[in-house]
């Protein structure tokens, strides 16, 4: 963990994180992206899908028509291509792209998502103009596409064909083909499996999991683990929540949202069961969860269990935040779609708690200790504590 001082540091960009809103939409997989594809840098993950904005090259005028936008849930990560020629001299490409950027962000509020990870792919291969024209130029956005019962179903047949064809726990694989495009990868997001492998001392453990649309990779390595698990003493008991059932959102007050479902600790069919109980029941709505309602009923039903463990939507916000008081036992958090940026809200929900961040690749511990003005690096971003939350700091 690194902690700075940032009271004597003279030049910082704060980015605040507001309130954002999120939409959706669904794409087929007819659309094709040039050769230039072959070298992106990116890849969906298995509850991602994509979708190609077109610009003309060294024009900011978007060519593609986008449709149905509020078929989208969340746009995760959006990679710009763009071609650096020889020829072009003093031509400003960072004002294009910052332009291109900025119209796309005109067309739909959902690119104004603060977690969103831009990611810039240059082709430097081009001698000229004529040459440069023939490469793709634009947008590849990855997007989780919006919940729905049909959608809710699909997911629960792959966990259940998943663990049916899995035995043991290396057969969880970081990636597997495109059934679209035999040559894309589609890639797994297995911080589940990574975190518990990581830390073996957790011990008596209640899990308050978030089931809601999209999480359906992390709750099958959830039950997988579950699986394997159940009888080694490690889990006592495990709550399911998803978000009010399927109650309307303008309904939904914080702390009774509902759709909680807890059990102790049985067999493992019977945790299977539950989960796809708690699935069929709803699959969330907005971009807002009831993770704190879940957290203290979890704690309520279960006061014994040692380490509270919570496995969260990077990319939702929780509803009931202003009631983290009432949770009296340090939460680890578990962060499922950390692409690069960490939602601040979870950073302060283990900071007020005297918890812990667990992404993929490191254990965040010890964010109690942190003080007014300090910072926090999280891969490779730092996280500000200014006038009690956290905001990312760039370029420090």
């Amino acid at each position: 963990m690194i902690i700075l001082n940032v009271n004597k540091i003279n030049l910082l960009i704060i980015l605040v994180f507001p309130i954002f809103g999120i939409l959706s939409q669904s794409i087929d997989c007819e659309i094709v992206v040039t050769s230039s594809k072959k070298d992106a840098s990116v890849e969906p993950f298995e509850n991602e899908e994509t979708l190609i904005i077109n610009f003309d090259y060294a024009s900011q005028k978007i060519n593609t028509k986008i449709n149905n936008f509020h078929n989208i849930d969340v746009v995760t990560r959006v990679e710009n291509f763009y071609t650096i020629c020889k020829h072009q001299g003093s031509f400003n490409q960072d004002l294009l792209n910052f332009n291109r950027i900025k119209n796309l962000k005109k067309e739909n509020e959902i690119f104004k998502n603060p977690l969103i990870n831009w990611i810039n792919n240059p082709n430097e291969k081009c001698s000229n103009r004529e040459e440069g024209i023939k490469y793709f130029h634009g947008f590849i956005v990855y997007f989780r596409p919006k919940p729905s019962i049909e959608l809710t179903k699909k997911e629960i047949d792959k966990i259940k064909i998943s663990l049916s064809e899995r035995t043991k726990v290396e057969d969880i694989e970081s990636e597997e083909s495109n059934p679209c495009d035999k040559n894309q990868k589609i890639l797994k997001d297995d911080v589940v499996k990574k975190v518990f492998d990581r830390n073996k001392e957790w011990s008596e453990m209640l899990i308050v999991a978030d089931l809601t649309g999209s999480m359906y990779p992390y709750t099958n390595q959830l039950i997988f683990w579950f699986k394997l698990n159940t009888l080694k003493n490690k889990l006592k008991s495990y709550l399911f929540f998803n978000d009010g059932d399927m109650n309307p959102d303008k309904g939904k007050r914080p702390m009774m949202t509902k759709g909680l479902y807890y059990s102790e600790v049985s067999k493992f069919e019977d945790i299977r069961s539950l989960a796809e109980k708690t699935m069929k029941a709803g699959y969330g709505g907005d971009s807002q969860e009831n993770d704190i309602e879940a957290l203290v009923s979890g704690i309520e039903h279960c006061p014994s269990c040692k380490d509270i463990i919570l496995i969260a939507d990077n990319f939702s916000r929780m509803r009931d935040l202003e009631y983290f008081d009432s949770i009296k036992k340090p939460v680890k958090i578990i962060i499922c779609g950390f692409y690069g940026i960490i939602n601040p809200e979870y950073i302060y929900l283990a900071w007020k708690t005297g918890g812990s961040i667990h992404t993929i690749e490191e254990d965040i511990l010890h964010l109690s200790k942190l003080n007014e003005g300090e910072s926090i690096k999280i891969g490779d971003k730092y996280y500000l504590l200014k006038n009690n939350k956290f905001v990312l700091m760039n370029d420090i």
